[in-house]
């Protein structure tokens, strides 16, 4: 059976890209600002190579756009029978299988950025020793409830299979940023 993926919200482009995106525009508006400055007292040259020095770092910045797409495009997400399944990589894909026995926390995070965009951050923490495999994060949901309430009726029921009725207790935080 064909499992069906997910994507983040587009607007995770603009999380991903936001704080060097900022940076590039006002380098190549100072950049501009420059040329035009020299431009005006008759420094052509000068002038000219911070007018190419912006048309550079327009370019780069183009470059890095794509790469946010990429990226983007090549994110997904999945609800398997007895595990979620996160899918990552441009060049190196990776694929991370997290069993719903394994989740132990689920938070919500709206931060400054998110909160901006309406979209949240979920973080899933697992019962992992290894610290680079106990969190995973979902950068930018539309609605990060509905896919919480999801993401929770699965573990609950996959629980049940294993513990009985009660199945173990979760914890779903929701907090905002600085």
């Amino acid at each position: 059976m064909e499992l069906k993926k997910y994507h983040l919200s587009p607007k995770a482009k603009l999380i991903w890209a936001g704080k060097l995106l900022v940076l590039t525009l006002l380098i190549i508006i100072a950049l501009y600002l420059i040329a035009i400055t020299f431009f005006v007292t008759d420094l052509g040259a000068i002038g000219g190579i911070f007018l190419v020095l912006g048309g550079i770092v327009l370019f780069l910045l183009l470059i890095y756009l794509g790469y946010v797409h990429l990226r983007y495009e090549n994110f997904t997400y999945a609800f398997g029978d007895k595990e979620f399944i996160l899918e990552e990589g441009i060049i190196v894909k990776k694929s991370q299988r997290i069993p719903y026995e394994k989740i132990q926390n689920v938070s919500i995070i709206y931060d400054i950025p998110h909160r901006l965009l309406n979209v949240g951050k979920v973080v899933i923490t697992t019962a992992a020793t290894d610290i680079k495999l106990s969190e995973f994060s979902l950068e930018a949901l539309d609605r990060p409830h509905d896919f919480v309430t999801q993401l929770l009726y699965r573990v609950e029921k996959r629980d049940e299979m294993i513990y009985g009725k009660k199945g173990r207790r979760r914890k779903v935080k929701k907090s905002s940023g600085e």
